[in-house]
């Protein structure tokens, strides 16, 4: 149970690293998801 603890640790604090460098590589966002679409699921229609 430990280990478990330990490897999701050391995953999620990798992942959280990495985000700038993969961001600027164009994975900061998901495929298919405009402007328009995020403001109209949260709620503010314009």
């Amino acid at each position: 149970m430990f280990r478990w603890l330990i490897a999701v640790f050391l995953a999620l604090l990798l992942i959280n690293s990495l985000t700038p460098w993969l961001q600027r590589l164009g994975f900061g966002r998901l495929p298919g998801i405009s402007a328009s679409a995020c403001s109209a699921a949260s709620g503010s229609f314009r």
